[in-house]
């Protein structure tokens, strides 16, 4: 595994390639609106989160449904809305 690393918490640190997604299995911990699956894009190197929701169309068919924002800062705002304000230039 080059190029990855390890936190001081022993979690593995993945390197992302641009372009790409990475996905992981969600515990829905009894709640069932919470993402199948969630993780990360990165998008000409811009990172985005990942929400991913699978469902049955009303033909029966299976099928995967999705959501981008930008990454979580833990503020409460996303990470591109900091530091934007609304106020009008002129």
């Amino acid at each position: 595994m080059s190029g990855n690393q390890i936190t001081k918490l022993g979690d593995l640190i993945m390197d992302m390639k641009d372009n790409t997604i990475m996905l992981f299995v969600n515990d829905k911990e009894g709640n069932e609106k919470r993402p199948d699956y969630s993780g990360k894009a990165l998008w000409n190197g811009e990172e985005i989160s990942v929400s991913i929701w699978k469902n049955v169309s009303k033909a029966g068919n299976n099928y995967l449904s999705g959501q981008l924002q930008p990454p979580y800062n833990g503020s409460g705002k996303s990470s591109s809305s900091a530091g934007v304000s609304d106020d009008v230039p002129f």
